[in-house]
């Protein structure tokens, strides 16, 4: 594998460990201030891995457990979610 390869599995398996609990606990708004950052910094591909991973995780949740951190999310967070991460919140 090269290091990309690896960088990308290591965030998938990190965002993978995320449950509806901690959906709402993140602060959804520092992720997207790094991610911006990474952009800035011409990094668009790390970026990319992480937008990709947070929904991938996301998706991948159970709907009971995709429906909890909806319940949980205040209006702020869900923002970032969607409008950051392409994240359809209902």
């Amino acid at each position: 594998m090269n290091p990309g390869e690896i960088k990308k599995l290591i965030i998938e398996q990190e965002m993978g460990k995320l449950g509806a609990e901690d959906y709402a606990n993140q602060d959804w708004k520092a992720v997207s201030e790094q991610v911006d950052v990474l952009t800035q910094a011409g990094k668009t591909a790390d970026a990319t891995m992480v937008k990709d991973a947070v929904k991938k995780s996301f998706d991948d949740l159970t709907v009971a457990a995709k429906n909890e951190a909806m319940k949980r999310l205040n209006g702020q967070k869900a923002g970032e979610l969607k409008t950051k991460f392409s994240i359809n919140i209902v």
